[in-house]
């Protein structure tokens, strides 16, 4: 293969196909958290800030955080705070999967998450700024929403 020009979109459709695929395989759900959350982000930007799932996201982490403590940041120096721990909070999963603090601290060495889960998750944010682009479905896309549907009509059997 030589060198050409990729656009990033289509960069993002491509990790977003492979995550899907992965996750309807049911294997390799760390890389599917991955991949997922790569599309997420490179979708994301090609929407107004205001209209990123991750920015939407980080504000009704902060909301629920001013909700269960009662008050809100009172400065900027505060605000800015309750943004970055909002935006720790929202990526802790796709961040720790993929980085480590300090080898010698043994609590970073291990994780303790639902692969699955998370993996559906991040397949679902990237594809909420997917289908706010109005791109075309591609074969995997359908193929993983019949997946999901089913899953989710299973476990909302298991609950009646």
């Amino acid at each position: 293969m030589s060198e050409a020009v990729h656009k990033k979109l289509n960069i993002a459709c491509e990790y977003m196909d492979m995550a899907m695929q992965l996750y309807v395989e049911e294997r390799n759900y760390f890389c599917a958290i991955h991949l997922a959350a790569a599309a997420e982000e490179l979708l994301g930007m090609h929407l107004p800030e205001d209209k990123r799932i991750s920015n939407v996201a980080c504000k009704a982490q902060k909301a629920l955080r001013i909700i269960e403590t009662g008050k809100a940041p009172e400065n900027t120096k505060a605000n800015k705070k309750a943004d970055k721990e909002a935006k720790r909070i929202v990526n802790f999963s796709k961040n720790t999967i993929k980085h480590m603090k300090d080898p010698k601290d043994t609590d970073d060495t291990t994780i303790i998450i639902d692969p699955a889960f998370e993996a559906a998750h991040w397949i679902e944010q990237a594809l909420i700024n997917f289908y706010k682009l109005d791109l075309s479905k591609s074969p995997t896309l359908w193929k993983f929403e019949d997946y999901r549907n089913k899953q989710i009509r299973q476990e909302l059997g298991s609950l009646l």
